[in-house]
């Protein structure tokens, strides 16, 4: 509410009592003028008779310029003065009462308006003669109740503005306060306000204005409340999500969703009220997401192959319709997009893996089968038996091995964060001697020296290295078995160990056949053998290295290979040096 309007309504409570009493006043001056005037002329025509009757020359009557007529007793005019309308008045009321000596003052009405005649005896020449005299009225009652009308109007409208002013004036300051007021709401000041005009209806106002105010800062912080919560699951979602229109116009998308997509020039926050092809640059999304808001579907799921750092990743999108608030086309959608490169990989790897076990472990159970069949058929020959039984348990030993390595390599990739518990400080040294001394027995029977090759003894002596020192054991025994298992006869496995900055070392080089380089990025897979038909006879299982980089990964190190075909390999497990768990970064 403004001041014009405070005035206009300030004006409609008193424009009928001021109308009133306007017209009252102005018809009461119009009358009082009129009076006034009817006195007047009746004053002048008495004044110009009473001349009339003091003359005897009619002729030379001048009477203040008023129309007036002389009349003989036989009603004959015999002077007149611009009368011409009372000429040879012969029959009239006024004249028999004049005659008679009754004078007589009445209005009459005429073509030129309204005028006031008088009627009297006069004596012209001794003798009796009737004059009439007349004077037109300069103004009727209604023209004075007009004029005081406009008058009295004007004098009340300029009363009105000038209390109007005074009344709004106050008003006006007080909404001037009150939209500044208004303004520090939009500005977020929500503290209580006071009127400055101390009125009924302005302390209502406030009081409203102060529940409002409290009011709004509520629903504000639960709406903030509300979208920091939303924020935060839009952007730690592990998948990138994009809101889209039915226009496909983006309403919001998280930092993933342009990561997954290797959108490298873009910002989430920017990319709301763009196109999903100008933001994202990508005609297989474009498709999808237009493919799906014409469908009218409500889930939709799609997978195409995006390039990336010359990789090809396979993404996953997923499309569900989403009911936008305040729109009035069609809905739009959520589109829930997932990277799921590595779960192909990994459902590949899992194909390959079965299929790899399925034959790994027929192989021995085939033998093993087979041969307790032929034992059932030779049972005369002690000899063959012996033989038989022997190559049985050969398999049957190499099957307990594949399977024993299959439950370490599953234990190995689930408890991950169970085995690191059981981290313990205690001196590597002791660690290298055990798998030395378990792959000893081995080793001489070839004939083949392990040698120990220490570079700091500070670090084998006193210090002590936090680790799951079993899990290490076990994975140096993989690696030293390999070694004596291709290395010939007579020859020597070195075991190395050094400290660079914060890490360690630990080597084991063999004299075998050496791994050429096409092999060296896969020797750590599952199953993977260079050569399958020597690897079955030397009766390792074909998960040792696979075991022994998954060993590695646990402590947060890994493990390298440099081999050269008949110059044989070297393994090294390069591990960090640490004392305390503090030290880990997982």
């Amino acid at each position: 509410m403004n001041p014009n309007t405070l005035f206009r309504w300030f004006v409609n409570k008193l424009i009928f009592i001021a109308a009133f009493l306007v017209l009252t006043a102005s018809w009461w001056l119009a009358s009082l003028k009129y009076e006034n005037q009817l006195t007047q002329v009746k004053a002048d025509l008495l004044t110009a008779a009473l001349e009339a009757n003091n003359t005897d020359n009619l002729t030379n009557l001048n009477l203040k310029k008023l129309n007036y007529s002389i009349i003989d007793k036989n009603g004959v005019i015999i002077s007149d003065k611009k009368f011409g309308s009372m000429a040879n008045v012969t029959v009239s009321e006024n004249f028999d009462k004049a005659i008679t000596g009754k004078a007589t003052i009445e209005a009459s009405s005429d073509d030129n308006g309204r005028n006031i005649e008088y009627w009297g005896l006069v004596k012209y020449k001794g003798e009796p003669h009737v004059i009439v005299v007349r004077k037109e009225v300069e103004s009727s009652k209604i023209k004075y109740f007009i004029s005081y009308t406009v008058i009295l109007a004007v004098i009340v409208l300029i009363i009105l503005l000038a209390a109007g002013t005074l009344i709004t004036n106050p008003v006006q300051d007080a909404l001037t306060y009150l939209n500044a007021d208004l303004k520090d709401i939009r500005s977020e000041k929500f503290e209580k306000k006071q009127t400055s005009l101390d009125t009924i209806e302005f302390a209502e106002v406030y009081e409203t204005y102060n529940k409002m105010s409290k009011f709004i800062q509520h629903e504000l912080n639960t709406l903030r409340s509300d979208l920091n919560q939303w924020e935060v699951f839009f952007s730690t979602m592990p998948r990138g999500l994009i809101a889209i229109d039915d226009q496909r116009i983006i309403q919001n998308c998280n930092a993933n969703s342009l990561q997954m997509l290797d959108v490298k020039d873009k910002k989430a926050s920017k990319a709301a009220g763009q196109s999903v092809m100008a933001v994202f640059r990508n005609a297989d999304l474009n498709r999808i997401t237009s493919d799906f808001l014409e469908s009218g579907s409500f889930l939709k799921e799609n997978e195409f192959e995006l390039v990336a750092n010359n990789i090809i990743e396979t993404i996953k999108v997923v499309c569900v319709q989403l009911e936008l608030p305040g729109e009035e086309t069609n809905n739009g959608a959520i589109v829930i997009i997932e990277n799921i490169t590595a779960l192909r990989r990994l459902e590949n790897m899992r194909k390959d893996f079965v299929s790899n076990v399925s034959h790994e472990l027929k192989t021995p159970i085939s033998i093993i089968a087979g041969f307790v069949e032929t034992i059932k058929e030779c049972k005369d020959d002690p000899e063959s038996t012996s033989r038989f039984i022997d190559i049985i348990e050969k398999n049957a030993a190499r099957l307990s091995i594949i399977i024993d390595d299959l439950l370490n390599l599953s234990k190995l990739e689930q408890n991950e964060a169970m085995i690191r518990k059981d981290f313990e400080n205690r001196n590597i040294s002791d660690t290298v001697k055990m798998a030395i001394d378990v792959c000893s027995h081995e080793a001489r029977k070839k004939d083949i020296k392990l040698n120990i090759e220490l570079e700091d003894s500070k670090y084998y002596g006193t210090e002590t290295m936090l680790a799951n020192h079993r899990l290490l054991e076990q994975a140096l025994r993989n690696l030293i078995e390999n070694a004596v298992r291709y290395s010939p006869e007579g020859t020597k496995v070195s075991i190395t160990s050094r400290k660079i900055k914060d890490k360690i070392e630990i080597s084991v080089i063999d004299s075998g056949p050496g791994i050429s380089v096409e092999h060296q990025d896969k020797i750590f897979g599952r199953f993977y053998r260079v050569d399958k038909s020597r690897d079955r006879q030397t009766g390792g299982s074909g998960l040792g290295l696979a075991i022994v980089k998954h060993i590695a990964r646990i402590h947060n190190g890994h493990v390298k290979l440099e081999s050269s075909v008949g110059k044989g390999s070297k393994f090294t497990l390069v591990l960090p040096y640490i004392t305390s768990l503090k030290d880990t970064h997982h």
